[in-house]
């Protein structure tokens, strides 16, 4: 007995950007997460449709599990989608850039930008997890620096990988590190408005 051949609804990167946009708005309207992630409208339904399946989002709700998002990009996305180097270029640079210095002295590593023309930063290129990526520091800073954090622990350096996965874990689930400064005073939403300062 054969079976029909069904193609796999894997995840594709620019989903990830989508899955951060509802972390920002719960409950967004597809034209609206098209837009704020740069993505067009049908990947939109489609990349809502794959977070459902993985369990990452409630498609009905358009509202993702913090909890197994981040377990995601923490653990799965460096796999998944694994960093591919570019030479060194002009670009949109990647937050580790703007992290503190780590307490530990760590060897001096090439600040990393998505390749874009234009750009003023100079540094080692990374290939963004999908097109629209770079275009999000112009028109939608918040998810910027999210997408920034999620590219930081797919190809930062260890010193970096850390403060990274810290701070992404305060602002997608609310759950302050003891190391933050402040800690008490922040709710979610502040944090992610602080962090796009």
């Amino acid at each position: 007995m054969t079976f029909p051949y069904c193609r796999h609804p894997s995840l594709r990167p620019g989903d990830i950007a989508v899955a951060l946009q509802l972390v920002l708005i719960p409950g967004a309207p597809y034209d609206l997460l098209a837009s704020s992630a740069r993505v067009s409208l049908g990947h939109s339904h489609n990349a809502v449709k794959r977070l459902g399946l993985a369990r990452l989002a409630n498609p009905r709700t358009r509202t993702v599990s913090h909890h197994s998002l981040l377990e995601f990009l923490i653990h799965g996305a460096p796999h998944a989608f694994p960093p591919i180097r570019l030479p060194s270029t002009s670009g949109v640079p990647v937050i580790h850039s703007y992290l503190p210095p780590p307490r530990a002295p760590a060897p001096p590593t090439a600040d990393l930008v998505w390749p874009w023309h234009g750009a003023e930063s100079v540094g080692a290129g990374l290939m963004p997890l999908y097109p629209g990526a770079p275009r999000t520091r112009l028109f939608n800073r918040r998810l910027y620096h999210l997408l920034s954090l999620v590219d930081t622990l797919r190809a930062g350096d260890p010193a970096h990988h850390e403060q990274a996965k810290k701070l992404l874990t305060f602002l997608i689930t609310g759950a302050l590190a003891p190391e933050l400064p402040g800690s008490g005073r922040y709710s979610r939403g502040r944090a992610i408005a602080v962090a796009a300062e």
